[in-house]
């Protein structure tokens, strides 16, 4: 086998182990199901979108023709997520209420904070505040949630789900869909392609002259 044959393939398996790697991290990113339980307290709106900065710039979404007002919310989590703190707001849009006036749509963000390892968890959340039927006094909630790109560790998204009491407390629920952000894959520096190697030419050797 030639020089030269011998680096080409030297290069081809070298670029098949690249592809093998990246394979392998793909599969390492593939999203699991999970859920946490949140317990907040919510306080009592405020006039106006909530100011900026905030958790995220999410949570001030108000159109500059709308009536908006600010909710504030402390609380914990416990479950996928992770077991720790809770702290955010939403924006509700007044404006937009449904005809009978039942349903009023938010923005919002809210942040958890792992107890043990202090790793923090920011989401953004979306959907809509209701009066509850039954009893008349309390709310129900519900909507959707995605990871804010402050969350460089994880990506996914799921739903909300809970109810709010007269006094403002709030059971939510989370449910969705999340997996580790995949590094990236160190880039491969193709090893040098070697120049076929010259036979040496020989000289012709001289006839002396008779």
């Amino acid at each position: 086998m030639s020089r030269l044959t011998l680096t080409i393939v030297l290069v081809a398996i070298i670029s098949g182990g690249a592809l093998l790697v990246d394979a392998a991290a793909a599969k390492q990113a593939k999203p699991k199901r999970a859920s946490a339980s949140l317990k907040l307290t919510l306080a009592s709106p405020s006039p106006g979108a909530c100011p900026t900065p905030g958790v995220t710039t999410y949570e001030t979404t108000c159109p500059d023709t709308d009536t908006c007002s600010c909710v504030t919310f402390t609380g914990s989590s416990t479950g996928g997520f992770g077991k720790g703190n809770v702290a955010g707001e939403f924006t509700l849009d007044n404006t937009n209420t449904t005809p009978e006036g039942n349903c009023t749509p938010f923005f919002g963000s809210l942040v958890l904070t792992e107890t043990k390892t202090a790793a923090v968890t920011t989401l953004d959340v979306n959907g809509g505040l209701c009066k509850a039927t039954t009893p008349e006094t309390g709310q129900t909630l519900g909507g959707g949630f995605d990871f804010d790109p402050a969350s460089t560790a994880s990506t996914g998204s799921g739903s909300i789900t809970g109810t709010v009491d007269s006094a403002g407390s709030a059971k939510l629920k989370l449910v969705g869909a999340i997996a580790p952000v995949a590094a990236a894959s160190p880039t491969e520096t193709p090893a040098p392609t070697a120049a076929p190697t010259t036979a040496p030419t020989t000289a012709p050797t001289a006839t002396p002259t008779p």
